[in-house]
């Protein structure tokens, strides 16, 4: 399996032909919601927060009451802690260091890993490619909650769904044309990951992912995986240089 890094114009669509897939890394949609109290939430518990969906519509909150502040290489079951595996969200928040002069874009992207550590081309989600074949992930979405307007980025999981051929779901995260800038990791003064029972509007966990990171281009920032009869995620926090070529050779897609 080959995979191509182009830096022309995207296409709408991902395009995959025979063995290889095409990813062009020029002007893209970006979502760029986010959260805020309203007036009328003065009174409300200190960990809860509404989130503008940028509609009419009255705002929704989120309870962060019982949140889990998780730590880099802990690993806890996400049976124990939601509802309903089928309406789990993944919420990223990022802010670009205020000493940088320059602004630059973070993409999240997913890899379905296999048993042999392998990421099939159709497996493999990212800005073109926005929804698995198997239904178990949507990125930007959120089980049609309005949630996804609070984050920078968002992914709906639907784990009742995940092939049991995959093992676990690597979410990542790179700085768009970071070779062509000289942008990194270092230059992200705070980037959190949360994960959402969209059902309760509930934060069930929260990672802070970046520490420690300096002249990095890319993340794991977590990984859903199976274990026995459950799911576990597993924050991960590594960095690579390299940006997404990394990521590709790390998850077994070879790249050229």
């Amino acid at each position: 399996m080959v995979l191509r890094v182009d830096t022309g114009k995207k296409e709408t669509r991902p395009v995959f032909r025979n063995t290889k897939i095409s990813i062009d890394t020029g002007d893209k949609t970006v979502h760029t919601g986010n959260i805020g109290l309203s007036a009328s939430a003065v009174n409300q518990p200190r960990n809860q927060e509404r989130v503008d969906d940028g509609s009419n519509k009255p705002r929704i909150l989120i309870n962060k009451n019982d949140s889990l502040q998780m730590k880099r290489g802990q690993k806890i079951s996400l049976n124990q802690i939601s509802s309903d595996l089928s309406k789990l969200m993944a919420g990223l928040e990022w802010k670009i260091n205020n000493k940088s002069q320059e602004v630059f874009d973070l993409d999240v992207s997913i890899f379905m890993v296999d048993q042999s550590n392998k990421t099939a081309e159709e497996n493999f989600i990212f800005y073109n490619n926005l929804k698995s074949k198997c239904g178990s992930i949507t990125l930007a979405g959120d089980h049609h909650t309005g949630l996804n307007a609070g984050y920078k980025a968002a992914i709906a999981f639907n784990l009742d769904l995940v092939p049991l051929s995959i093992e676990k779901l690597a979410v990542t995260v790179t700085i768009d044309e970071a070779e062509d800038h000289g942008w990194n990791f270092g230059q992200v003064a705070s980037g959190y990951f949360t994960m959402i029972d969209t059902i309760n509007k509930k934060e069930i966990l929260r990672y802070h992912f970046n520490e420690a990171l300096t002249n990095e281009t890319a993340i794991v920032v977590a990984e859903l995986y199976r274990y026995k009869n459950e799911w576990k995620i597993n924050t991960i926090g590594s960095g690579f240089n390299g940006g997404l070529e990394a990521l590709c050779h790390n998850y077994g897609i070879e790249t050229e």
